[in-house]
């Protein structure tokens, strides 16, 4: 049935200019009428359905129909003005808000309502801007309670994370949802919040509050996440059928209808991730570009969390500098009692060899504990150089002795699950450099080796060579120039080093080992010795195929080798051509002073010994008798060697002064040769350097 009034061209042409349609029902009858535009508005052409009232009811959304037939079912009863707002579904399956009034309009005698007409009109674009605003209002609130937290003294990671993909899923209407971090260091990723369900994700996981999955493990958890990790621009995609990331799984393409994907960069460097998926509707420009506001914020705790670690990171190491400073402090103290210790046991050592003939057995065994006296010397000179109080001096040196020295030492504590094997050239040419720092770089390199298959045992092997590195070589070979070089290997079949650490294993601090069984500073501080040398460390690595560390150290100059042999070989004192000279030894340590004068004693000087500095200023005031030279220690609880020195150079100038000490720096040096002081020489004291030191003081003093 039609009123010719909707055939009025003039009134069709009014209603479609204000995109509105009429609607007219026969409630009893089930008869319905709506103008064209009716079926514009959902898409369809007036042939492709005819409207009735049981396929209006079909074409309600679910979550309205219950509702909207209950209203007018209220309405029949009491028929008053009707307004009704419900979506309808379109022919590309949409949803079209549509906006309906209308009253009755006919009635019969007992006023039961025969007709209903009215006006209806597109909502949709109108509720999708209620939409955006009511998000953008979210969105705001969501921002303010997240800054709300962020500022705050207690402000968590882990709670502002929750939050986020909180917000993001409600602004969304996404059913499921996931934010990570990822470590900016390592690449490792740690998914810190995620929804209730986590059937998205193709691995299997317990409900945790959070997962951390390493970098190199991720490529086993194939899913959702791992896709959009490569992608680092914001994204959505409302079909994966249509798009490529539907091939792009390997494990095939996760079971959800959606997803929105947005990266959280911090100075351009990817730093979390934050995926929502199986919204309710589709994502859309809008929705994105909401979670990206939010994303921003989150991206800010984020970067609050990396400063306040890396300031916990500079505290911790400026905590370990003081206690390195506090111990180099007490190293200073130790190497001085130390030496005070090893002093006399070198010093009658010798003075006893001296005496035995050489096949006797006993001077054999006394060359053992020289030896080891020795051994203790360079300890404490290493100690020294690592709480650097002590300017280690470079002079020719064959690596050789000092390898052997180290692997023999290095073999007696390998369990017997690790063979080591060595190919030493003994045709090598000398280095210069300190034999405690080359001794500290190959043992680190052999205790790392151990280290690394103490677990399953395996091979260590430590090589030398000579090796010439061309022009065309230093492309390989960044950090060295051309030239000869003695080459160190030590390999090893261990667990390797993963590449994605192997660039960090030599800077400070840097370690892999369990907590009390590395510092991160041994592969750090060999590193600096060989390039303070002007060589080089190179390290070649696979994953379970072991290490092969090279170092690189320049040969010596032509010629170097021989004078260096032929210095090394002098071993017997120098004896002073004025012998018979009067010389003055103070030290606080009554035995010392014993040694030092019977080593000197034996050399055909006179000696007097002092365990007082004070009382060497009385006796230079009455001495008639004339001193050629004074020997005193530094470290004395009453007065310092320098200051006595000082002193004695006021009342007696003529007179030249050795300073011994247990360690000394480029200051102390400069500071006494200021003084006037003839030589500093090191304790603890052989026959041979004593006896060279006052030797070349008195002879420069009759120049």
């Amino acid at each position: 049935f039609k009123m010719e009034l909707y055939d009025s061209k003039f009134f069709q042409a009014s209603l479609d200019a204000g995109e509105i349609g009429v609607w007219d029902w026969k409630p009893d009858a089930e008869e319905m009428y709506v103008s064209p535009y009716f079926y514009k508005m959902l898409g369809y052409k007036p042939c492709e359905m005819k409207i009735s009232c049981t396929q209006w009811k079909k074409l309600l959304h679910p979550d309205d129909k219950k509702w909207v037939i209950k209203k007018i079912q209220m309405y029949l009863i009491n028929p008053k003005k009707i307004h009704i707002e419900c979506r309808l579904t379109t022919k590309s399956k949409k949803w079209c808000w549509v906006s309906a009034r209308g009253k009755a309009v006919e009635k019969d005698s007992s006023k039961k309502t025969l007709r209903i007409a009215g006006t209806y009109f597109d909502l949709t674009k109108q509720k999708e801007a209620e939409q955006s605003l009511r998000q953008e209002l979210q969105n705001s609130t969501a921002i303010s309670k997240l800054a709300h937290v962020l500022i705050s003294p207690s402000h968590n990671i882990n709670k502002i994370a929750s939050l986020v993909i909180k917000y993001a899923r409600e602004i969304t209407g996404s059913r499921y949802g996931y934010i990570s971090m990822i470590d900016l260091k390592t690449g490792d990723s740690k998914a810190i919040a995620f929804s209730d369900k986590a059937e998205w994700q193709t691995y299997k996981t317990e409900q945790k509050n959070s997962i951390n999955i390493s970098k190199k493990h991720q490529e086993k958890f194939i899913g959702l996440k791992e896709y959009l990790a490569k992608k680092i621009k914001p994204f959505y995609l409302n079909s994966l059928q249509e798009h490529g990331a539907y091939t792009d799984f390997s494990g095939g393409p996760p079971k959800i209808a959606n997803f929105l994907s947005v990266p959280v960069l911090i100075n351009n460097r990817l730093a979390g991730q934050i995926i929502l998926a199986d919204a309710e509707k589709d994502f859309t420009d809008r929705k994105l570009k909401l979670v990206v506001q939010i994303s921003e914020v989150y991206a800010l705790a984020l970067h609050h969390q990396q400063i306040d670690t890396e300031k916990l990171e500079i505290q911790t190491q400026l905590r370990h500098a003081q206690k390195m400073q506090a111990i180099g402090t007490l190293a200073g103290g130790i190497a001085h009692d130390f030496n005070n210790i090893l002093f006399p046991i070198i010093g009658y050592t010798e003075l006893a060899i001296s005496t035995l003939v050489n096949s006797s057995k006993e001077r054999k065994q006394l060359q053992q504990v020289l030896k080891s006296a020795h051994r203790a010397k360079d300890i404490v000179s290493q100690i020294l150089h690592f709480s650097q109080k002590s300017d280690l001096k470079q002079n020719p040196i064959m690596l050789q002795p000092v390898i052997k020295e180290v692997l023999k030492l290095i073999r007696a504590t390998l369990p017997a699950t690790i063979e080591m094997r060595q190919s030493i050239n003994n045709n090598c040419s000398m280095v210069m450099a300190d034999s405690s720092q080359m001794h500290q770089i190959i043992m680190n390199l052999c205790t790392n080796a151990w280290h690394a298959m103490e677990k399953k045992g395996g091979i260590m092997e430590v090589s030398l060579n000579e090796v010439f590195i061309s022009a065309n070589d230093i492309q390989t070979h960044n950090e060295l120039k051309p030239g000869r070089y003695l080459k160190i290997t030590v390999t090893d079949t261990g667990c390797g080093i993963e590449s994605s650490i192997i660039e960090q294993i030599f800077d400070p601090y840097f370690t892999t080992k369990e907590l009390n069984k590395g510092t991160g500073l041994g592969l750090s501080i060999a590193h600096g010795i060989a390039q303070n040398y002007g060589g080089d460390i190179e390290v070649l690595s696979k994953p379970g195929r072991g290490t092969a560390f090279h170092v690189y150290l320049p040969c010596c100059p032509n010629g170097t080798r021989q004078a260096g042999i032929r210095d090394l070989a002098k071993s017997a004192p120098e004896l002073s051509h004025k012998q018979g000279g009067h010389l003055l030894v103070i030290d606080d340590e009554k035995i010392i002073v014993d040694v030092e004068k019977r080593m000197l004693e034996i050399l055909g000087y006179r000696v007097t010994g002092l365990t007082n500095g004070l009382d060497t200023i009385e006796l230079l005031c009455n001495q008639t008798e004339k001193i050629d030279l004074i020997i005193t220690d530094q470290a004395m609880p009453k007065i310092t060697g320098l200051k006595l020195a000082k002193n004695i150079k006021k009342i007696r100038p003529d007179i030249p002064v050795i300073i011994c000490t247990g360690f000394s720096d480029l200051d102390f040096e400069k500071e006494a040769k200021d003084a006037g002081i003839s030589d500093v020489i090191l304790k603890p004291l052989t026959q041979k350097v004593l006896s060279s030191a006052v030797n070349r003081v008195l002879r420069n003093g009759d120049e």
